[in-house]
């Protein structure tokens, strides 16, 4: 499978330094960043400069969405549910019926992030995507 992609380079954000550098392998049609991994300074120079291979720590993920098309919409909902509401509350329950009944033909809803964005007041958006 041949595909279309972006290379990031970049070091460790915040907590601790550590002396190592981060590369992640991201798929331009999915949007999916499928390879992330981390190498010291020096294997990632040695890997430069001498063309040999040198070990690192791999992650891989999503390579299910590889070579896929993805696809967002947003759903309000006539529901105002704040970022701390209760998960065993009977509001919090019926906001979770009301995104799993639009979870059809492969979208899936963010409820995570749908509390970030309550626009306007009494409304819930939630972010649906899915991969063709």
């Amino acid at each position: 499978m041949k595909l279309k992609g972006t290379l990031s380079i970049t070091y460790p954000f915040g907590g601790e330094p550590r002396d190592v550098v981060c590369l992640a392998v991201s798929d331009v049609a999915s949007g999916a960043r499928f390879v992330e991994l981390e190498i010291s300074y020096h294997d990632f120079t040695a890997a430069l400069s001498t063309r040999a291979s040198q070990p690192c720590e791999l992650e891989v993920r999503g390579v299910d969405h590889l070579g896929k098309r993805r696809e967002v919409k947003t759903v309000s909902f006539q529901m105002s549910v704040g970022k701390f509401e209760d998960v065993r509350s009977e509001k919090y329950k019926a906001f979770i019926a009301m995104v799993e009944a639009e979870e059809t033909e492969g979208w899936h809803g963010d409820v995570d992030g749908a509390f970030r964005s309550q626009q306007p007041p009494g409304v819930t958006n939630v972010t649906f995507r899915r991969w063709v």
